[in-house]
């Protein structure tokens, strides 16, 4: 066999067909000379004799036909078992593709109506996180224990919604912030540190001239009689008894609650949220709060930024913008307090920014 554009092409071999037509040709001469010749073979056998070697010769024959026609018989067998291995490979593709296609357009109808959800899913899972934490942190003003106040203090801080502990730079896990502890603007200012770095603490201090004077450790079992009793006293031994006797405990845990919903929610970005969504440092009023983006008013954002404040030099503050008027023409009061104690956060002295996060002044 030959190959002829890598196909095996049957070439004809003659000599087979000439040997047997030969020996066909010669079988039956030998045939004819048995039946009507004088041979040995004549006799009552002779019809038998001459009929096999017939029959012979004319097989010998017609295998020469076939080694003749053998090149055109194995072509066509070759042409037939290509086409039905063509047929056998088309329909194993077709099966196939209608398989991975039929596969593809279920595991996309299956996974369709799950990404059409996901969004909805995960919305729906914030939404229901960002409701537990802003009613955590309002539970505060309705049920004042030490449970209330961390549970509030730990979603606020877990969110960075409060501003760094002042005396534990270091430490990445609590808050703080700075409360009246009554309505007057004179009324006591209490701060209320949260650390969470080894088990739950919670630090009130009685803050007087900037600096954190009388403190109180709150332990957990201790109600709020057993805990600001503690406080009033330690700031009477300190000489302050005066703004021991107006302190509002109810006002304080009122105001609290307050201040970690409304840092909470901004940090959230809740509707509804006024405060910016920067770190709360302390309350000044009712809709007045100092943030790390300055001091924010309800209802008008940031009324005045850090860099308005200016810087502290020989002792008089210089390049000061802050507005002498406020947003509210009959918080005029509130205004200048809130000025007042933003200075403390934002004037830069000749040393530094003591406003700078986790560096609080007071």
């Amino acid at each position: 066999m030959a190959k002829k554009h890598g196909e095996e092409v049957t070439k004809v071999r003659w000599w087979l067909v000439i040997v047997f037509s030969l020996l066909g040709l010669v079988v039956l001469v030998a045939a004819a000379l048995v039946a009507y010749g004088h041979t040995l073979f004549r006799g009552d056998d002779a019809s038998f004799w001459s009929g096999l070697l017939v029959n012979i010769g004319t097989s010998l024959l017609l295998a020469a036909v076939l080694v003749w026609f053998e090149r055109a018989i194995v072509r066509k067998v070759q042409e037939q078992t290509r086409s039905t291995a063509q047929r056998v490979e088309q329909a194993f593709t077709t099966a196939a593709t209608t398989a991975a296609t039929d596969a593809a357009e279920k595991t996309a109808a299956a996974l369709q109506p799950q990404l059409a959800d996901l969004d909805k899913r995960l919305r729906a899972r914030s939404d229901s996180q960002a409701s537990q934490r802003t009613a955590t942190a309002a539970k505060v003003s309705e049920v004042p224990s030490f449970e209330s106040l961390r549970d509030a203090l730990r979603v606020a801080s877990d969110i960075n919604a409060l501003g760094q502990p002042t005396f534990f730079v270091t430490a990445d896990d609590g808050g703080e912030v700075i409360v009246p502890a009554g309505e007057a603007l004179d009324s006591p200012l209490v701060v209320v540190t949260y650390l969470s770095e080894f088990q739950d603490r919670i630090t009130l201090a009685h803050l007087v001239d900037r600096t954190q004077r009388s403190s109180v450790t709150w332990q957990e079992g201790q109600t709020p009689e057993d805990v600001f009793t503690t406080l009033k006293d330690e700031m009477v031994k300190d000489g302050h008894g005066a703004a021991a006797r107006k302190m509002s405990v109810e006002r304080l845990f009122g105001n609290l609650g307050s201040l970690l919903t409304d840092a909470t929610s901004a940090r959230q970005a809740d509707d509804g949220a006024w405060l910016s969504g920067a770190r709360v440092r302390e309350m000044v009023a009712d809709g007045y709060a100092i943030t790390d983006a300055g001091i924010e008013v309800r209802g008008h954002g940031v009324a005045a930024e850090p860099s308005e404040f200016g810087r502290y030099e020989h002792g008089k503050v210089v390049g000061s913008n802050v507005p002498a008027l406020g947003p509210n023409p009959t918080d005029l009061d509130v205004w200048d307090r809130a000025v007042a104690r933003g200075r403390g956060y934002f004037t830069v002295r000749q040393f530094g920014l003591w406003g700078a996060p986790g560096n609080t002044p007071f």
